[in-house]
Formats: C-alpha cells, sequence, structure tokens
C-alpha cells in the first residue's frame, strides 16, 4: 500500500489546454504561450496535453517561439465536426476516443481562453468547448472555464449548459469586470467567478531593445475584416474609407511610412485582405505600406516597439503595445477592446468602429501622438493593475492541483 501510494504522489500532473490553437492568430498563441511557461514553473514536471486543429501548425509555433515540446502532447481535435471528411467512419472518429481517454485521465481541464463564449459567428461553437466541460464534470475530472470574453449568447439552451457548468466548474474567470457581471448574471455562483486580466499579462516580455530615432517617422498598424454577423455594409464601408483616410492624413502631415502587422492567416479573411482593401481606399499604388509577417512573439513586439507609434485594431495588438510602452491609438471593434479601455481609464485615446468618422479618428491621433513621451507612465498604470490579476489565473490553478495531491 505505501508503494502505490508514493507512486501515486510522483505520477506527473496531466493538465489539458483546450483552445482555439492552430488558427493562426498571434492573439491565440501568446495565450498558449503563456500558459505553457507560467504552468512549468510551478509544476516542471506536468504533462500538458494541447488539443488542436492541426498539429503541425501548433508544433511549428511552439519551435518558432523556442518552447521545448518535452512532455507536451499535442492532441488533434475535431476540426470538421464529428466525421472527418475523406476517411472511412470509424478512422474519422478516432480522435474523439483520444480526446475521452486524455480527458479520463486529466487532473484539469482547462477551457479557455479568448472569445469562445458566443454563437454569432458559429452557432454550435460555444457547445464545442462546453461539450468539453460537460465530458469532464461526468468523469469527475476538475475543469475552469477561464479568461474569457463573454460576448454574446442567444441561445438559451447554451446559455443553460453555460449556467449548469459554470457552477460546477472549480473556476470561471473573465479578463475584464464587465464579463463578470454577464456570467453572475446568468446565475453562475458569485463564489466562482473571478474578474482577472487578459493572461497575455503575465507573459515575461524581454526587454525592449534601446530605440533608434526615425529619420522618418514610422507608424505600425493592425486591421481586421470586419464580418457581416457583427455590423452592416455602411458601417464596414465607413470604417474602412475613415481609416485609409486617417493613414493619407499622417502621411501628409507627417511624411511617416507604414508598417502593416499579420496578426491572422487562418482563412481567406486574413489581415492580408484587410490591408489590401485599406489600399484600395487610398488608390495610391505607391503608398508606402510594409508588411510584417508574424514569425515569433518577440520579434513582433520588437518590430512594433522600433515604431513611433501604433494604431491597433487587433485586440492583442492594443494589449502588447500597452504591455511594452507603445504609443497606441485603439480602434475598438468588440466590447472586449472597449471593455478594456475603459476599465483602464483610456477612453480619450480610443474609438469604436459603429463611431469612427474622419474627424474622431484624427482627433484621437493627435491626441496619442501629442502625447507619446507620456505613453511609458501611462502605460506602466495600467501594467500594475493588470498584470497581478492576470498571474492570479495561475494561483487558482495552483490551488486546484493541491487539492488533486
Amino acid at each position: 500500500m505505501m508503494k502505490n501510494h508514493l507512486k501515486h504522489e510522483t505520477k506527473p500532473r496531466r493538465i489539458i489546454l483546450f483552445g482555439t490553437w492552430a488558427e493562426e492568430n498571434l492573439g491565440d498563441d501568446l495565450m498558449l504561450r503563456v500558459q505553457i511557461d507560467r504552468i512549468r514553473e510551478a509544476h516542471p514536471d506536468a504533462v500538458l496535453i494541447v488539443p488542436t486543429g492541426n498539429r503541425e501548425i501548433t508544433r511549428s509555433m511552439l519551435e518558432a517561439e523556442g518552447v521545448s515540446t518535452e512532455n507536451i502532447r499535442l492532441l488533434y481535435t475535431g476540426r470538421w465536426g464529428l466525421r472527418e471528411p475523406g476517411k472511412p467512419f470509424f478512422a474519422s472518429l478516432r480522435w474523439m476516443f483520444s480526446e475521452l481517454s486524455e480527458l479520463f485521465r486529466a487532473d484539469l481541464l482547462l477551457i479557455g481562453p479568448g472569445n469562445q463564449i458566443q454563437d454569432v459567428t458559429r452557432k454550435y461553437r460555444v457547445l464545442f468547448f462546453l461539450f468539453r466541460g460537460f465530458l469532464a464534470w461526468l468523469f469527475r475530472t476538475p475543469f475552469a472555464i477561464f479568461g474569457i470574453g463573454f460576448f454574446s449568447l442567444t441561445s438559451s439552451f447554451s446559455r443553460k449548459v453555460l449556467r449548469f457548468l459554470g457552477n460546477r466548474a472549480a473556476f470561471v474567470s473573465t479578463r475584464d469586470d464587465g464579463g463578470a457581471v454577464e456570467f453572475r448574471n446568468l446565475g453562475i455562483s458569485p463564489d466562482r467567478v473571478h474578474s482577472l486580466a487578459d493572461v497575455s499579462f503575465a507573459f515575461n516580455w524581454p526587454p525592449v531593445p534601446d530605440r533608434t530615432t526615425n529619420d522618418i517617422p514610422v507608424s505600425g498598424l493592425t486591421s481586421r475584416i470586419l464580418l457581416k454577423e457583427f455590423f452592416d455594409e455602411t458601417v464596414v464601408g465607413n470604417f474602412e474609407a475613415c481609416y485609409a483616410s486617417l493613414l493619407q492624413h499622417i502621411r501628409n502631415e507627417t511624411g511617416a511610412r507604414f508598417q502593416f502587422f499579420m496578426y491572422y492567416r487562418g482563412s481567406q479573411w486574413h489581415d492580408g485582405v484587410a490591408r489590401d482593401r485599406l489600399l484600395d481606399h487610398i488608390g495610391d499604388p505607391g503608398f508606402p505600406m510594409e508588411i510584417i509577417p508574424f514569425q515569433d512573439l518577440v520579434s513582433t513586439r520588437d518590430g512594433m516597439a522600433a515604431c513611433d507609434a501604433f494604431i491597433g485594431v487587433r485586440y492583442h495588438s492594443i494589449l502588447i503595445s500597452v504591455q511594452n510602452n507603445i504609443p497606441v491609438l485603439p480602434i475598438s471593434y468588440g466590447n472586449k477592446t472597449t471593455r478594456f479601455i475603459r476599465e483602464q481609464g483610456l477612453e480619450r485615446y480610443f474609438v469604436e468602429v459603429p463611431e469612427v468618422t474622419d474627424e474622431t479618428l484624427r482627433n484621437r491621433w493627435a491626441r496619442v501622438w501629442e502625447n507619446r513621451d507620456q505613453w511609458p507612465q501611462i502605460a506602466e498604470t495600467v501594467r500594475k493593475q493588470s498584470e497581478p490579476r492576470a498571474k492570479q489565473h495561475f494561483e487558482l490553478v495552483n490551488q486546484v492541483m493541491e487539492k488533486r495531491r
């Protein structure tokens, strides 16, 4: 009996990191990277199970980040529904049994982070994530729903499932206060809901390289395609036209050149399409806008930090800017950005997509540009509040692991 007890005590913990990996999205990759780093600090021998829609893409990302894949198992999870096209019936279902086995053996299932709690763009997307929580509950495997930006959940069935699971989760956490309110209003016990911050604030960024003065100002930017499920054509057209007009204005006022940072490349609506649309509105084949592809997190940050100022549409381009003292004009396409900006007291610097006009964009840009030397102090205030809250997620993970001893 003693031998068996000691064997149990030294058994490596198994933690499943379930999210939207292999979407070729820089923000998602950052959140996976910080989870792996932080969990390994506290549990160096833990086996990390990473369900992914494409093992090769996720493996390549981890290699580019210099993350050791020792004790990491990349587990294929269904990308096309229950049946895999082009495969025999039983072979196409094999991934399900692998997932069930890992769920049964796991010490903790972490569902998140991101914007999975929504059924606007994909009707059954939320159930794809919540079903894993339900299975974990059946198997008596602790699970947590964390880092979630509660967006919109219109299905009454999905809301009931989320309420059921939330009240049985080890914890439910959000990346802003407003999201926590949504979960509590759904009927999830306040004792289980934790209002934290985006886990990217727990990433250990290396120091920013010393800046060099640019003879010609460099403006970095991101953009994205605005889907019809969120905005009608009039709003989208106005946003793109005004954004292009702002870039022309900056060019005329300062002679700036531009660097467009690719944050997403996983579908036909990749960020390169958004850049092309901006250039179409500008109508100048020689307009100086260089594409900066995503290679790895630190080189992307270094490229952003070398810019004199930044225009952020992608959510994590805004957060990375704040985390690294990069002056940024945030343009919000959804409540995750709006909540972050308002809860951090940065309203005077941002604008929401439906409110975009030539005048508002130029005014907000002028504020960012004129206050760019003050940005390190502004950003430090945000970091002092956000970093401890982000790290609380990993403290919650450690508490669950302690109970599993």
